[in-house]
């Protein structure tokens, strides 16, 4: 069905295919799952998060070679292209929109600097869409080595023919090529990072000048002592989220805490204000812990998780859950 919008309205952009993908970190999220083409949807704002009807919607191809950098320069001439094809219904004050079907709509969490811990137990091809969804302009993808943080802005799948060794373990070092790393069932070979408070490089000549040989191995266990990372991720601690789910149906949630040394932990978990976990725990490596919900009307519903560390609140995370019949 499409309605007809009369009169002034404040129309904007979505960098997802509504109602699919709402929320936060639209691209990067789809390109760390490895998405084909991303969709961008011009919209009605409404005072629900990308929930207004739509206008239009047009989709650009993600190549092998593009990264969120290029995909945010495609989706800039999209935009134009939807602007140029709309402008004069706008300009009439009158256009025609489609309702979003509550039914079909998902969530994506925000992301932060720090979700971009790189896990070295994941697939070659993971890891490239993990690295290439966080390059410049955002924070970037991040591993560490001897105490220091490594911002990885560049690498590549590599065909190996022995890929034996230890998840983050360097295999070889390539003079002007970059430094090959077990990931998952391959390697990755890194070619571009930046050491926290320094310029970025070529990771060949990272490795020359840090004494980085083969046989070395990234990873959290080389973070320095006050770093903790606190974060969320789907029911089997991946990262899809149970966002749609019909009433009565359960969904899941991984809460996670990585910590260097010993610290004490608070957590607390709502949904819909309701207190679904309170827990208070001491650690000394990582904290893992699976909770479920479950809405009992149709609607938009939220979860908040608290992290407090040391009695010192250090995180806030929140997703929404759209339930209906």
């Amino acid at each position: 069905m499409r309605t007809r919008t009369p009169g002034k309205r404040i129309f904007g952009f979505h960098s997802s295919r509504l109602p699919e993908g709402r929320g936060g970190a639209p691209v990067n999220w789809s390109l760390i799952h490895g998405a084909s083409d991303i969709w961008l949807s011009f919209f009605h704002y409404t005072p629900k998060v990308d929930a207004g009807a739509v206008v239009a919607q047009r989709s650009i191809p993600v190549e092998s070679r593009d990264d969120v950098g290029t995909i945010f320069d495609t989706l800039a001439v999209a935009a134009r292209d939807i602007l140029d094809e709309v402008r004069p219904s706008l300009e009439l004050d009158s256009v025609d929109a489609t309702p979003q079907d509550m039914s079909a709509a998902t969530y994506r969490p925000r992301r932060q600097p720090q979700d971009g811990l790189i896990d070295w137990t994941r697939s070659p091809s993971a890891q490239f869409d993990w690295v290439r969804a966080q390059t410049q302009p955002y924070p970037g993808a991040y591993t560490f080595y001897d105490g220091d943080r490594l911002r990885i802005w560049e690498g590549e799948c590599v065909r190996v023919d022995n890929a034996d060794g230890r998840s983050g373990e360097v295999l070889s070092i390539t003079d002007k090529g970059g430094i090959d790393v077990v990931s998952g069932d391959g390697v990755f070979r890194i070619e571009r990072l930046q050491l926290d408070r320094a310029p970025a490089q070529w990771a060949d000549v990272y490795a020359v000048e840090s004494g980085l040989t083969v046989g070395s191995r990234f990873g959290r266990h080389h973070a320095p002592p006050d770093w903790t990372y606190t974060g969320i991720r789907g029911p089997d601690g991946g990262l899809s989220f149970d966002t749609n789910l019909e009433v009565g149906e359960v969904g899941g949630m991984t809460l996670l805490c990585h910590v260097s040394e010993r610290r004490d932990l608070e957590v607390s978990v709502t949904f819909d204000n309701k207190t679904l976990l309170e827990e208070a725990v001491t650690l000394d490596d990582t904290y893992e812990e699976t909770v479920t919900y479950v809405g009992s009307t149709p609607g938009t519903y939220m979860i908040e998780v608290t992290y407090a560390v040391d009695n010192t609140q250090t995180d806030t995370r929140y997703l929404k859950v759209f339930v209906h019949e």
